[in-house]
């Protein structure tokens, strides 16, 4: 078995782990809320036997007993207990249904305060003692934990409800209360705290399996269409560089499903940080348009680009993210409309002038009502029948989302079946720090006496910049790794 089949199994096994996991934790949620309706029964019957009076008109002992009775069998079948403490006369009542959760018989318990604490857990009194003084001063009453020692020996965990009674000089007289054993709902909580960390590891595991893949995937296809990029240099007929045109397209494509995946595995490893800078934006947003204007024109639609001239030169945010964002709603558009126009505006937030909004609209084929709060799901596409005609892989609009909430803006969708779409980014102006930094164009120096040293591990980028390196007729040296390039640095001088 190979190691992504290993990774796989393993990933599936704690995907089941986890499900099971949520399945019990779910059951015993139901469980804790029929507790808390017996819970409510208990502490009708503790009010019961308070405000009980005897009248022998409506009842008679067997109605008394009947109704104890009753209340056993409620704390055997939800595995509740009660007690009473009198405080004056420092004695415990236990009910039949606490004895069982600590392991005794009703006739072995003696009433004493001192068996009580010996059966919790001694690395949880000193906690619990604080809690209940706390409770009796502030008179806040809460739900608590703690863990007991059963007379077998056996630790569970038990939740506490405790009432307090008091007399008119307000001292401590009673205390009622009930107790749970809610051992499997903890047993349940750790099972399902493993199997999400194991969930969290395989999902690591997957993502840098992703990071691996995809680099290795890089290297290749670079070389590729670097070679096809050779091979246009010499200047072939028509035909043959028709076909490399159509290498170096399918490239392109599969070189921007790559880099889709990368970005995805970054994000899941929050590995995708802001780098606010001031950058130009009017010239990012040219360049974004110029890069899709040969794919628009070659299906014949019409480009619209407007610009608010009362934005800056100077925009401070992350230049790359926000080359991300426009770039996957462009490709998108024209991906999805095959006649009339796309369109990209750039504005100001006329209710926020501290944001700006950018909106790429267009008349493709348009998105189904049910579908758009699916839209920015990863993977999920418009149509995903086997035979849909536009391709992709479903995650650019997930970056997108992703990628614009990082930068503190949101983005929001407006579409109609067969009329289009209308996308809407908008990200939060900050001031202006700096000016971009300008270029300086200075006259290349010329390579004659200088020796490139090239360190490149792969035999096809080897041969790339060869070609390369020989057409601009220099010397130079090509090394497979660092260690290479040193001795090659240090046999020169």
């Amino acid at each position: 078995m190979s190691k992504e089949q290993a990774k796989e199994n393993e990933s599936t096994r704690v995907s089941d782990e986890l499900q099971k996991a949520k399945i019990q934790l779910q059951e015993l949620r139901e469980r804790n809320s029929e507790l808390e309706r017996t819970n409510e029964l208990l502490q009708n019957k503790v009010k019961f036997q308070e405000d009980y009076k005897p009248d022998p008109v409506k009842f008679d002992q067997k109605n008394i007993t009947e109704k104890k009775d009753f209340f056993s069998v409620v704390e055997e079948v939800a595995r509740i207990g009660s007690f009473e403490w009198d405080v004056l006369n420092n004695v415990v009542f236990w009910s039949d249904g606490l004895c069982k959760i600590y392991g005794i018989k009703p006739e072995d318990f003696d009433g004493k305060l001192e068996t009580v604490m010996a059966f919790m857990h001694p690395d949880d009194v000193a906690r619990v003692n604080e809690e209940i003084a706390e409770m009796i001063a502030s008179r806040k009453f809460h739900l608590f934990e703690h863990r007991i020692i059963r007379a077998d020996r056996v630790v569970r965990f038990i939740q506490g409800n405790n009432k307090f009674y008091f007399d008119d000089k307000d001292n401590l007289i009673r205390i009622i209360g009930t107790n749970i054993d809610i051992t499997s709902q903890k047993e349940a909580d750790a099972r399902l705290h493993l199997a999400l960390e194991e969930s969290e590891k395989a999902n690591r595991a997957k993502a840098n399996f992703l990071s691996v893949m995809c680099h290795e995937l890089r290297t290749p296809l670079n070389g590729i269409m670097g070679m096809a990029d050779v091979l246009s240099m010499n200047q072939p007929d028509k035909e043959v560089q028709f076909r490399i045109s159509i290498i170096k397209r399918s490239g392109e494509a599969l070189l921007k499903i790559i880099e889709s995946i990368m970005i995805v595995g970054k994000i899941e490893r929050d590995l995708f940080h802001v780098h606010p800078e001031a950058f130009d934006l009017k010239m990012l947003i040219r360049r974004m348009i110029d890069l899709n204007l040969p794919g628009a024109h070659g299906k014949g639609l019409e480009v619209r680009c407007r610009i608010d001239d009362k934005l800056p030169d100077s925009f401070v945010s992350d230049p790359y993210l926000v080359e991300q964002i426009l770039s996957n709603l462009i490709a998108n558009a024209v991906k999805f409309t095959q006649e009339g126009w796309i369109g990209l505006e750039i504005r100001y937030n006329p209710g926020n002038p501290g944001r700006i909004v950018m909106q790429i609209e267009d008349t493709g084929i348009g998105i189904e009502m049910e579908k758009l709060e699916r839209i920015f799901q990863r993977f999920f596409m418009i149509d995903d029948s086997s035979t849909r005609p536009y391709g992709g892989i479903g995650m650019g609009l997930s970056i997108v989302k992703e990628l614009t909430g990082k930068l503190g803006g949101f983005v929001r969708v407006e579409s109609q079946i067969g009329q289009g779409s209308n996308f809407l980014v908008e990200l939060p102006q900050l001031e202006q720090v700096e000016k971009p930094k300008k270029l300086s164009l200075k006259p290349r120096p010329q390579a004659i006496n200088r020796r490139i040293l090239v360190i490149e591990d792969d035999l096809t980028n080897q041969l790339f910049m060869k070609t390369i390196l020989d057409r601009v007729d220099c010397s130079y040296d090509i090394v497979k790794n660092g260690i290479e390039a040193v001795k090659a640095i240090q046999e020169k001088q």
